[in-house]
């Protein structure tokens, strides 16, 4: 302005705010000096063309500019009327995968009661609850076994993953994940119960297992009879369980995971884009349906928790892939020790489940 002032311009036309975006803010001494400006028939009619370029930039910026009263929280935050629109994440042409994990794990649920209603499970019940506690050894490891092939179907019943061309990579992927889907299922159904304080675990046949008694549990089996001290035994799978509580049990319950959370976490540890294992056009498969997964997740917590907790809870969820597959490498030393020292005699099912490296 100062070098203006020196090469002779008129001060009364020097603009003290400039603000082409809201012109509203002008001063009233800027509108005034406006109103005080040449007539068009003045100018030339380059000068005519310049302003009339610039009207139409102002007006088509006051057509974009945002209003004061609307908040992207607000919006993002509304509560939503059916549940496909949550995950608006994904293509219009492809299913949910979160829905399909969903109607799965219905699937799941419904073989399960056909598979356990004609077990007579031997146990003792609990006056005040009405509990079945199971107290037999070798029935739990045969509901393991039938467990390892529902969880078969489970995958099989998604169609990611019933999608994929290799039937020897599609075993590799069952086999790593089988164990850490049954952590997560059973910190799943048991979300609503205080079994990380009373150690009560309700298992998936619907009887009751209560860990503080784990040695009588162990002493318990008839066909399948320990080789080892039950003391031994305790201190061998005790630690697991512990590790089942404070890294995935206490993280679920502290964030309150939903249904639809459980399910995408159950397929973001599947589809494993890391595993070097299967062939490279398996792992950009399960790249691309877990990067899906990702956005489809959090789409839900923005959804859910606004968009200030939304990405927290995202990582929460995040980071419990990593415990559950934690969970699973643990397992796998303890089953490697067991063999080593003849302490049981598990079913042949289990060095297939185990024997992933």
């Amino acid at each position: 302005m100062e070098k203006c002032l020196r090469t002779g311009m008129d001060p009364s036309g020097v603009q003290p705010k400039r603000d082409p975006i809201r012109p509203n803010n002008l001063s009233a001494t800027t509108r005034s000096v406006e109103s005080k400006s040449s007539p068009e028939k003045s100018k030339s009619p380059i000068d005519q063309q310049s302003s009339s370029s610039s009207t139409a930039c102002t007006e088509k910026s006051e057509e974009y500019r945002p209003t004061t009263d609307t908040r992207l929280k607000d919006q993002v935050s509304a509560p939503l009327a059916t549940v496909p629109k949550i995950f608006s994440g994904c293509c219009p042409n492809e299913t949910s995968i979160i829905v399909e994990i969903s109607k799965a794990y219905q699937q799941l649920q419904e073989k399960r009661i056909k598979s356990y209603a004609t077990i007579v499970v031997k146990g003792t019940f609990e006056r005040a609850t009405g509990r079945k506690y199971a107290c037999d050894l070798d029935h739990t490891m045969k509901s393991k076994a039938n467990e390892f092939l529902l969880c078969g179907e489970f995958v099989n019943a998604i169609g990611q993953f019933a999608n994929l061309h290799s039937s020897i990579d599609k075993f590799d992927l069952f086999k790593k994940y089988s164990y850490p889907f049954d952590c997560i299922d059973t910190c799943y159904r048991n979300r609503k119960n205080n079994w990380i304080e009373t150690g009560q675990l309700e298992l998936p046949d619907g009887t009751w297992m209560d860990m503080n008694y784990l040695k009588e549990f162990y002493m318990s089996g008839e066909k399948m009879r320990m080789h080892a001290d039950p003391d031994e035994a305790v201190r061998m799978f005790g630690p697991s369980f512990d590790q089942l509580k404070n890294e995935l049990a206490r993280p679920m319950r502290a964030i309150d995971i939903t249904d639809e959370e459980t399910f995408a976490l159950m397929g973001l540890v599947l589809f494993d884009g890391d595993n070097k294992s299967v062939s490279m056009e398996t792992r950009m498969h399960c790249r691309y349906i877990r990067n899906r997964l990702f956005r489809e997740l959090m789409d839900y917590c923005i959804h859910s928790g606004g968009i200030d907790d939304g990405p927290v809870r995202f990582a929460s969820i995040v980071l419990l892939i990593t415990s559950a597959n934690n969970l699973r490498s643990q397992a796998k030393e303890i089953f490697h020790m067991v063999k080593m020292f003849n302490m049981f005699d598990f079913p042949k099912i289990f060095d297939e489940a185990y024997s992933h490296e």
